[in-house]
């Protein structure tokens, strides 16, 4: 048959590599297995329980293909080793998480040498599948005429509601915050996009009560420091768009678009557009503003409103729900993810649902001291923007396990530069001309203040990303390290390409001393990317690297890594070691051709710092708590918190799945603090 229904696995088309002999039998339900048990002198059974079981889809396939060999190959890449998303293009609002199992076959019909027949099994371990879109609820009150619907025009919340190559400008204008934007190449291929929105999409839509042909007014103050190639007036540099949804977490169902003409380089101007509500199911509005992939912008005071004028500008007050409802369409329970972002101290948070559940972490009721944990972010730099703003020393301090060139007299020179203004979103080494037989390049070194206790011992964690493209003739090494007050190596990462021949990726693991321990040679038919992520944690008295290659960046500025080496070593003798400082050294080999390197972004976290704390001061202003219900985590700032004051013992975890057409989760904090802004985010399940 040649059959019109679309698969992907992993997003991946797999019916471009073959057509259906019939369409596939994913079952009406997931199989059923009730637990029985016979009862004397009772008619029939007795039930004692009953759960679905997976779910198995086979596909029947016909290959018309010359090279056989060739499409298997393809094939294994795609979905023999992973579980992924299996999607079926006649329920496309909805997945399975399936993965490759039991026996597939391919078999050459015996009239034609290019005609095959076979079999695909997948095994779906939930036996549900899931909502394709992401369902986001917020406490925020529904947006009313009179009121900018903008949620955060004053970029109070940069780092939630808007992206992570968006940053905030020091000045002013008019009294209100300037929100930046730098896209260069770079930021294009790591953030994947041409036109590019500022704003986090699903978070920023507000609830409106509006109809068909409703009048909807946005406009935002912009200036223009650099037009995309090609670009003189702006137009192709930046443009607002007026979006509608009919539910938060579903799909762009309507938007209208405003460009923006007449700009010149560095100077404000308005831009301002008033739309007809185009669907009639839309609930809810957002105002976006984009930038072109190579372009530079300011923004400031963004402002929506319903209705055909555009109001004065105003920043609203934030007004909260008392409850945020959770509706469910869908058919089998699914767990929710709780984040809440703290508007000033409070002793604890708590959450409350209809099913009767209470999640509670911290103490409402204790108010003597008790012992905790706690993490603190000490350092970030994101190297975004023309002149970004660090206490980096250029040559100045920093350590290196390598200060002589392959052991013998000569000592590795640190010289050269940095240039922040090539590249947006990363700084990149300047080489002098050297022609020394000796690793030579910048280094940067920084401070790492104490943790919370005034002191600079106990776990930490962290994290660099860079730039590093290994290519034929080019040598390049970079160094990374921690250290203590005399200098003394903590733990070290180096990744280098010595060959001037072939392309190589080879990461080297430091100790103690800059003691080596481990070199990896990674394979580059794996590790084919130029964008990774270094990790170096210490966790009681085990160090651990990890070395990641970066395919992604999340809203929450975490990193996508689809490839990973990981490497730890336990060292008992040095787990109180201070850590008071980090460097980073750009090197290339005499005058040989340089690798590509470049550096991205760089934070230190002290991790679980033990301390006495005042309960009703546990959580401090701006905490970003994320609760995930599936896997019982409460994360504080990104990291997850274990045996502290934090945790409370009889947490009903399970009562917080979504089970019914309607739901509804309430925050709780001390009755001296603030309403935190919640969101949840859930997807809906099907049987």
């Amino acid at each position: 048959m040649i059959s019109d229904l679309k698969i992907t696995f992993d997003d991946i088309d797999l019916t471009q590599y073959f057509d259906l002999t019939k369409e596939p039998d994913r079952g009406l339900f997931p199989e059923i297995e009730n637990t029985k048990v016979d009862v004397t002198n009772q008619t029939g059974t007795h039930i004692t329980h009953s759960c679905f079981k997976e779910r198995e889809i086979t596909l029947e396939i016909y290959v018309f293909q010359r090279n056989v060999r060739e499409l298997k190959d393809k094939l294994a890449k795609i979905i023999a080793t992973k579980t992924a998303r299996l999607w079926f293009s006649d329920e496309p609002d909805r997945y399975f998480n399936a993965k490759l199992d039991g026996e597939s076959s391919l078999i050459r019909e015996e009239t034609n040498s290019m005609e095959f027949t076979g079999t695909l099994k997948f095994l779906v371990p939930e036996g549900v599948s899931h909502s394709i879109y992401t369902t986001v609820a917020t406490n925020f009150k529904p947006g009313y005429a009179g009121e900018n619907l903008v949620l955060d025009p004053e970029f109070n919340y940069v780092n939630k509601y808007y992206q992570p190559w968006t940053y905030l400008s020091d000045e002013k204008f008019n009294g209100s915050r300037v929100l930046s934007a730098d896209f260069d190449d770079t930021t294009d291929t790591i953030h994947d996009g041409t036109y590019k929105s500022m704003a986090v999409q699903r978070l920023n839509l507000r609830k409106a009560n509006v109809k068909k042909g409703d009048k909807v007014t946005g406009g935002v103050w912009v200036r223009v420091r650099d037009f995309a190639t090609g670009d003189t007036d702006g137009h192709a540099t930046f443009q607002i768009t007026i979006e509608e949804y009919a539910a938060l977490g579903g799909p762009r169902i309507g938007w209208t678009t405003k460009v923006l003409n007449g700009a010149k380089l560095n100077a404000w101007i308005f831009l301002q557009n008033t739309v007809s509500i185009t669907q009639p199911q839309t609930n809810y509005i957002s105002l976006v503003p984009f930038v072109k992939h190579d372009g530079s912008v300011d923004i400031s005071k963004p402002q929506m409103n319903l209705g055909a004028t555009l109001l004065d500008y105003t920043v609203p007050d934030s007004q909260f729900l008392d409850s945020i409802p959770l509706p469910n369409s869908g058919t089998y329970p699914c767990y929710p993810t709780i984040k809440a972002t703290l508007n000033g101290e409070s002793g604890h948070i708590s959450f409350i649902n209809s099913n009767g559940g209470v999640l509670q972490f911290g103490n409402p009721e204790e108010a003597d001291v008790k012992p905790g944990k706690r993490s603190d972010k000490v350092a970030k730099y994101t190297f975004y923007g023309k002149n970004p703003k660090t206490d980096l020393k250029l040559n100045e301090g920093g350590v290196t396990a390598y200060k002589h060139f392959n052991g013998n007299d000569k000592l590795n020179i640190v010289q050269g530069s940095i240039d922040y203004k090539s590249y947006i979103s990363s700084m990149a080494p300047v080489f002098k001309k050297d022609k020394n037989d000796v690793w030579h390049g910048p280094r940067l070194a920084g401070k790492l203040d104490k943790n919370f206790n005034n002191e600079s011992t106990g776990d930490f964690q962290y994290v660099s990303r860079i730039i590093f493209k290994p290519r034929d003739e080019e040598r390049g090494r970079i160094e990374l390290y921690l250290y203590d007050e005399t200098d003394t190596i903590v733990m070290g990462t180096v990744i280098r390409d010595s060959s001037n021949k072939n392309p190589q990726l080879k990461v080297e693991y430091h100790g103690h001393d800059g003691e080596y321990l481990e070199t990896r040679s990674l394979n580059r038919k794996t590790f084919n990317g130029s964008f990774w992520e270094v990790k170096m944690r210490r966790k009681g008295s085990k160090l651990i690297w990890e070395f990641g290659q970066v395919k992604g960046i999340k809203e929450s500025n975490a990193a996508i890594r689809n490839h990973i080496d990981r490497y730890e070593r336990n060292f008992s003798a040095y787990e109180n070691q201070k850590v008071v400082g980090h460097c980073l050294w750009f090197e290339k080999l005499s005058n040989t051709k340089e690798t590509e390197m470049r550096w991205t972004d760089f934070h230190f976290t002290w991790i679980n710092t033990p301390n006495w704390k005042n309960i009703p001061n546990l959580f401090d202003d701006g905490d970003e708590i994320e609760v995930d219900t599936e896997n019982k985590q409460l994360l504080i700032n990104g990291v997850v918190e274990q045996d502290s004051a934090y945790l409370a013992i009889d947490n009903e975890w399970d009562k917080f799945i979504i089970d019914k057409d309607y739901n509804e989760i309430q925050c709780v904090v001390s009755d001296w603090a603030n309403t935190p802004e919640v969101s949840v985010e859930y997807e809906e399940s099907y049987l």
